[in-house]
């Protein structure tokens, strides 16, 4: 399962039409409550490392690819780390940073183009950080978010490398996580996967070293490393939902689908880290 997309209604960013347009700072981050996973690339393993459990999840039919998730919840649609509309961790993943911008595939054409939420609450005509200077140009604020998208989109790519690697060397398994709860109820979470440590052990030693110099197997291991947060994990579930038993359980904490082939161009169906998104 899927967590739904935080974007609400992302639409191309337009010099003409978004010309008279501001940003101001949102301290309310409710459009995130409902997400029990957050994609993640290689590059923020480290410190994403030090606050969730880092999983897999598979792909689709459509888009096959595997995409490491930053798991944020036991059930579906539930973030754990977002309290009274703020992000309750030391580290927030990109993901959630380049908000309410993304990249995305243009329709009927290979470019990709920026885009912008137009439902984001800090978005509004008076206050807050222009957009477009009066040249037209991207004002400095969305200039920084431009080379922002670019960056992610480089390390989605590094994201999609590592992943496929990994599968080919049938490093990946199947995951499934039985919750007991104090009050006697249990949770089953499924539909994600992690790294077989008996089969990275087994590795032939050229490949280890191989992953060793590629920065692999460092991240590898802080993936392993970051599954030691799932019992935190379930410290918050018991905080926050303890005291009202008979709440449904979920599925895997998975980002969002990859989009079908129609949906290609629609940037709120966003893609695993395979291409920029």
């Amino acid at each position: 399962m899927s967590s739904p997309t935080p974007y609400r209604e992302p639409v191309l960013l337009n010099a003409q039409l978004h010309r008279h347009k501001r940003l101001k700072p949102v301290d309310d981050l409710a459009m995130l409550a409902q997400s029990h996973g957050i994609y993640l690339n290689v590059v923020e393993f480290g410190p994403a490392s030090l606050a969730y459990p880092i999983i897999f999840v598979p792909g689709t039919a459509a888009n096959p690819q595997i995409a490491p998730v930053a798991m944020l919840g036991l059930r579906q649609n539930d973030n754990l780390f977002l309290v009274d509309g703020r992000w309750d961790a030391p580290y927030m993943p990109a993901y959630v940073r380049r908000m309410p911008y993304l990249s995305a595939p243009m329709a009927g054409t290979d470019q990709v183009g920026v885009y912008i939420d137009a439902q984001w609450p800090g978005l509004n005509d008076t206050e807050g950080e222009p957009l477009f200077g009066a040249d037209g140009e991207p004002a400095p604020a969305l200039q920084g978010a431009i080379e922002f998208l670019k960056a992610y989109d480089i390390e989605q790519r590094r994201t999609q490398q590592l992943c496929e690697r990994l599968k080919a060397l049938g490093l990946f398994t199947d995951m499934k996580a039985d919750v007991q709860l104090p009050d006697g109820s249990s949770l089953a979470i499924d539909g994600f996967m992690v790294i077989d440590e008996p089969k990275l052990a087994a590795l032939p030693e050229h490949v280890v070293i191989e992953l060793h110099r590629n920065g692999a197997l460092g991240l590898v291991h802080a993936h392993l490393v970051s599954l030691g947060h799932l019992q935190r994990l379930v410290d918050r579930h018991v905080q926050r939902h303890l005291l009202r038993p008979g709440t449904p359980a979920g599925a895997a904490p998975a980002a969002n689908d990859a989009p079908a082939a129609n949906d290609a161009a629609d940037p709120a169906a966003e893609p695993p880290p395979a291409t920029p998104g």
